[in-house]
């Protein structure tokens, strides 16, 4: 993409996840769903060029122009993969990136890699796993991901494909949450049956007993659930939890 691409992209990923905020008013995708660690679909304010450029120049390299551009039109950080970015003032300005990153090099799983050399931090996704931006080596732009708690390190995709990625899994997730809200209006109204279910949900995937003479029945489009008695009566729907979309 050019830069007067990467440029519009990052607006129009802004205008989206205002869309996405305005959907998921219960908070229920994973990295918005915690009031602690989450993004709540925040984005903080871009960063102005003037320093971006002081940066580039103390550290002699040119930032990724998928993550320049992002940095200036979408912002400093907030909402994306995981809980979401750090604040590019805080995790990445402060350090040094004079040393290229070089893939050979065994991050320590203990190890923040955000003054590791030539990777930049971008975030995490929690229980050990983080995620981080190659600024100064081989690959600038790729983004990296250590293991959930395994101390390994692997190379990802490219940036904007990786936030490209987690915008179309929240979009999906928020897809779903329209689809159990009107399940639950017409279930309020008395007009949803098991049939419906299935023609909006895709086909059963498990029917588990509840011990009271009902039954939890779930879907191909999963994320929530229908409480049905023996002979597929809805008794209640069960939308998804908090937390437990989009990851």
């Amino acid at each position: 993409m050019t830069e007067s691409e990467l440029c519009d992209y990052w607006r129009t990923l802004r205008a989206r996840v205002a869309v996405m905020a305005a959907v998921d008013t219960e908070r229920l995708v994973f990295g918005a769903h915690s009031a602690a660690w989450g993004h709540g679909y925040g984005i903080l304010p871009p960063v102005p060029e003037k320093q971006i450029v002081r940066f580039e120049s103390r550290n002699r390299l040119q930032l990724p122009p998928a993550y320049r551009t992002f940095l200036t039109h979408y912002g400093a950080g907030g909402a994306g993969p995981g809980y979401g970015l750090a604040d590019f003032s805080r995790a990445v300005a402060p350090h040094d990136f004079t040393v290229p990153f070089s893939d050979a090099v065994a991050l320590d799983a203990h190890h923040t890699a955000s003054s590791r050399d030539g990777l930049g931090y971008l975030g995490t996704a929690g229980c050990g796993s983080d995620s981080y931006i190659e600024l100064n080596g081989a690959q600038p732009g790729t983004v990296w991901c250590s293991g959930a708690g395994d101390g390994a390190f692997y190379p990802y995709e490219d940036f904007h494909t990786w936030m490209e990625r987690w915008a179309g899994r929240v979009e999906q997730a928020a897809a779903i949450i329209v689809l159990f809200r009107d399940l639950t209006e017409r279930h309020a109204a008395g007009a949803l049956t098991l049939e419906r279910a299935v023609s909006v949900l895709g086909p059963q995937i498990s029917r588990r007993p509840v011990g009271d003479g009902t039954w939890t029945v779930r879907f191909a489009r999963g994320g929530g659930a229908l409480r049905c008695d023996e002979v597929g009566a809805v008794l209640d729907v069960v939308g998804p939890r908090k937390g437990g979309l989009g990851s």
